[in-house]
């Protein structure tokens, strides 16, 4: 094991509640080795999602991808980027490029095709891969939360139609 990836473990065993241990421990991962793919992953998801500072969050989701293409949890957060920043297109790419990668988690990368499909008010087609995620899927918990989503599509399809 290297320094790099003894301190990107560190870091993700501290992520979830001590933010700034988390950026020491990344710094230091990085510092060691710059391309380190699951560092730089998690180093985006971080400017993502508690910082909302997407172009470095980009930054470093692309160092990831180009560093190891195949790296499955750098696909899902860059494709979660792209669909918070509305790059919808790209994003679809991205999961259906995901999708074929051995081990991915096929359900969730579908829960994230339906998400672009519902934000573009393809609810049609949102509960149709919403449903292929459900088949696909053999977590309850999972199941039980792809449940919601599609109650929430089923929510907004009614909508529409009552102001038709």
């Amino acid at each position: 094991m290297s320094l790099a990836d003894h301190y990107y473990l560190k870091a993700l065993n501290v992520y979830d509640y001590a933010i700034e241990d988390t950026v020491e421990y990344l710094n230091y991962a990085l510092s060691y080795n710059p391309g380190h793919a699951d560092a730089n992953c998690l180093m985006g998801k971080l400017y993502m999602e508690h910082l909302q500072k997407f172009n470095l969050a980009e930054d470093h989701l692309a160092t990831a991808m180009a560093t190891e293409p195949e790296n499955i949890g750098a696909c899902e957060c860059f494709s979660q980027l792209l669909i918070n920043t509305r790059r919808f297109r790209e994003a679809l790419k991205l999961i259906r490029y995901a999708l074929k990668l051995r081990g991915a988690n096929i359900p969730k990368f579908l829960r994230l095709e339906a998400l672009v499909h519902e934000l573009r008010k393809d609810y049609d087609l949102s509960r149709d891969v919403l449903k292929q995620a459900i088949e696909e899927c053999c977590d309850s918990d999972f199941i039980d939360f792809l449940q919601k989503e599609m109650d929430r599509v089923n929510s907004k399809v009614k909508k529409k139609e009552q102001t038709l």
